[in-house]
């Protein structure tokens, strides 16, 4: 072991005692992608100034040492990305300075132990990657500081506790990749501050809870591959910020018209919010006959008139100003591509990949002014070529 400049150490060997006793005077510890191999031993809880510890990246194994739970200064422990295994120890719940705890990226199995509601200062927990069993202890609801929880790649079961719907200071959360089952709590609608929220690759099912529409920070949802059903919210489309939206492998009503289920759910969940963009409300109702029924068209609840006898003018958003001859042009390719996406069939709906093509390639030309274009006229256009 050699000390470099700002008191870190790099060691290229194994974790002996010797070694524990020569950094026994450090405040800090940082080991990080140092190739350390071999236990982390008993005496390392006897380094009673340590306030950080980075153990990450190497190749430590064996269990963690119930003794490492005796530095009560700890802000910040990091084993992540090693080949630890056995159970997290129950004594961890000692460390209540903890801010940042990380053991992912291991073999550690058994349950999430309860004590980890005691550290109530914690802002980041990163346990996925794991052999984790049983279910979220619901105790995790504790945690009111916490920003990033990371749970994803285990093998949890059990429901999502409601108890999560308390840590209103979240950003991400990420439970995707588990055993989880039982119905997506409404609770989780009290995260104002989601900015990620990745459910999939679990056995969920219900619906989809309409309080998601009020994560209005939410960039990227991800819901795929469970067993939810029933409609998509239009909730969802007050998510003005979301850039990322997964809804594919479920049992969403609006794959009941094919009895079909593939990745094309996150191009119709697209053109949804793109026509709430447009139209200034869920278009639902206007598309409901299309959707079921391809080239028939039924009263819409907002007019007289069937939806392909209207302007389209009368279908825009009626808050703001009609669109230039100028503008025109893009508006109406813009719902043209999100018609696409609508397609009952699902094998007809465009890639992701060509949405995005057609976004930054496709401006119509108008022979004639748009208000003088009815619905019924756009329908009849092929939306990827026209």
């Amino acid at each position: 072991m050699r000390c470099e400049q700002e008191g870190r150490a790099e060691i290229e060997t194994t974790v002996t005692r010797r070694g524990v006793g020569l950094i026994q005077l450090l405040r800090d510890k940082d080991f990080d992608f140092n190739n350390l191999s071999g236990i982390i031993p008993k005496e390392i809880g006897k380094l009673n100034s340590l306030v950080d510890l980075y153990l990450s990246y190497n190749e430590l194994n064996g269990s963690i040492p119930t003794s490492l739970c005796d530095l009560t200064n700890l802000t910040t422990l990091y084993l992540n990305n090693n080949s630890l295994s056995s159970t997290i120890p129950k004594e961890i719940g000692k460390l209540k300075s903890l801010v940042y705890l990380a053991l992912s990226e291991n073999q550690l199995s058994g349950s999430i132990p309860t004590s980890l509601g005691d550290l109530t200062n914690l802002t980041t927990l990163y346990l996925h990657s794991n052999n984790l069993s049983s279910t979220i202890p619901k105790e995790i609801g504790k945690l009111k500081s916490l920003v990033y929880l990371g749970l994803s790649k285990n093998q949890l079961s059990g429901s999502i506790p409601t108890s999560l719907g308390d840590l209103t200071n979240l950003t991400t959360l990420y439970l995707n990749s588990n055993n989880l089952s039982g119905t997506i709590p409404k609770e989780i609608g009290n995260l104002k501050s989601l900015v990620d929220l990745q459910l999939c690759n679990n056995q969920l099912s219900g619906s989809i809870p309409t309080s998601l529409g009020d994560l209005i920070n939410l960039t990227i949802l991800y819901l795929y591959n469970n067993n939810l059903s029933s409609t998509i919210p239009k909730e969802i489309g007050k998510l003005k910020s979301l850039v990322d939206l997964e809804l594919s492998e479920n049992q969403l009503s609006e794959l009941a018209y094919t009895m079909e289920v593939n990745e094309k759910c996150d191009v119709y969940s697209f053109g949804v919010v793109a026509m709430e963009t447009i139209m200034g409300r869920h278009p639902g109702d206007f598309f409901s006959s299309f959707l079921s029924v391809p080239s028939s068209f039924m009263s819409s609840s907002t007019s007289t008139l069937p939806p392909h006898q209207m302007s389209v003018v009368d279908v825009l958003d009626q808050r703001i100003l009609p669109p230039t001859h100028q503008e025109a042009g893009e508006v109406l390719s813009l719902m043209k591509i999100a018609f696409s996406c609508l397609n009952p069939s699902p094998h007809s709906r465009p890639t992701m990949r060509r949405v995005t093509q057609l976004l930054s390639t496709q401006k119509l030309h108008l022979s004639k002014p748009i208000r003088m274009i009815t619905c019924g006229e756009l329908f009849a256009l092929d939306p990827l070529t026209a």
